[in-house]
């Protein structure tokens, strides 16, 4: 049980997706994390972050460096923000991918 200073239920990682979402051209690597209620163990939350690659060409005094940088940006909470109850983590996951498909339809 966590101090009384933290707020809220405790939840505890118990599964971890990585899948690739394609866009077009583009593959959008995503990755779910799914958090399980210690003492409730019906309540769960999930977060989604999907990570972007840019190219990057560093200057050095206005020249460009002989390299290139690639980095990520992540964008998280895709979804479910608050805790909602599933039966079991194979409900939990069904859940995230009905939320996740009503997400990115609202976007087309």
């Amino acid at each position: 049980m966590p101090p009384a200073k933290f707020i809220g239920a405790a939840f505890r990682l118990v599964r971890t997706l990585d899948l690739v979402l394609y866009q077009g051209s583009r593959k959008l690597p995503v990755r779910v994390e799914f958090f399980q209620n210690a003492d409730k163990p019906k309540h769960f939350r999930y977060r989604a972050w999907c990570l972007e690659w840019f190219k990057l060409q560093p200057e050095h005094h206005g020249v460009p460096l002989p390299h290139e940088v690639l980095t990520t940006l992540c964008l998280p909470n895709l979804g479910a923000g608050d805790f909602f109850e599933a039966a079991d983590l194979e409900s939990a996951e069904k859940r995230f991918f009905e939320d996740f498909e009503r997400h990115s339809s609202k976007q087309a």
